[in-house]
């Protein structure tokens, strides 16, 4: 599982003998509402004050996150699509481990 507080953009790591990296994206308005996660896990965390909604299932509140996990060398290729409610600043953090 991704913990969005303890990794960093673009750093490199081996996991059973695999090397993986992660990449973060900042989205502020919804000028595309898809999200291609083409990646082994990605996490989405509300770093706003207003809910994020991920697929019109998952409502994240304010500091919320969730990380959909995959088994070494797996890759989603899920498309995510998201928007944000109630007023407030609009913040999501898409964080993405991809193996190489």
């Amino acid at each position: 599982m991704i913990n969005p507080q303890a990794v960093k953009n673009g750093q490199i790591l081996i996991e059973g003998g695999a090397t993986y990296y992660y990449t973060f994206q900042a989205f502020s308005t919804v000028t595309s509402p898809w999200i291609n996660s083409n990646c082994n896990e990605i996490a989405f965390w509300n770093t706003g004050t207003s809910n994020v909604i991920i697929n019109n299932v998952i409502n994240l509140l304010p500091n919320d996150f969730v990380s959909l996990n995959g088994n070494i060398n797996e890759l989603d290729k899920t498309q995510y699509v998201y928007s944000f409610t109630g007023t407030g600043t609009n913040s999501l953090i898409v964080i993405k481990k991809t193996y190489l």
